[in-house]
């Protein structure tokens, strides 16, 4: 499996874990729904980017000026943040409407960065909106194929432990 399979693969996951909890009025659950998918999102991204060839490990002026050598990008843990990779997207993929994506991930700000707990968006409608977007990208960056319903099967229910 391929770096890019196993982002996207990972992406998936995170995606249904989303859905599963979108669906749920506890508070805490619809909030981490929202984190859940919009990492989702930006993983499909990279997963896209890297498939499609492009380097998305992230490297200041500074570093590159002392010079760089293939094991500094292998260990480089800082990539693309997720409005250039947006960006790039939006290059390759012209049928994607990106204002919903961003949208989303302003409010997913709120709540990581800002820990924002009376978000005057109501988080299920958001969530709503979103996830028409996120199966479309996923449909479209992945040449037609389609987000397999059947993982959502195949997550577990952690709440009761």
């Amino acid at each position: 499996m391929s770096d890019w399979e196993k982002i996207l693969n990972f992406a998936e996951w995170l995606a249904a874990y989303g859905k599963k909890f979108s669906t749920n009025e506890n508070f805490e659950e619809q909030r981490m729904a929202i984190v859940l998918l919009d990492q989702s999102m930006e993983l499909m991204m990279k997963a896209f980017l890297i498939k499609k060839g492009y380097k998305i490990d992230y490297f200041s002026r500074e570093d590159i000026s002392r010079g760089l050598k293939e094991k500094d990008s292998l260990s480089e843990e800082m990539m693309i943040e997720f409005f250039p990779a947006l960006a790039l997207v939006k290059k390759e993929l012209h049928d994607i409407d990106d204002n919903e994506i961003k949208h989303f991930h302003k409010i997913r700000n709120k709540i990581y960065h800002g820990a924002i707990i009376n978000l005057k968006e109501d988080k299920v409608s958001e969530i709503e909106k979103f996830l028409p977007e996120l199966w479309k990208f996923y449909e479209v960056a992945f040449e037609g194929k389609s987000f397999d319903t059947d993982i959502l099967d195949k997550v577990p229910d952690t709440r009761n432990r």
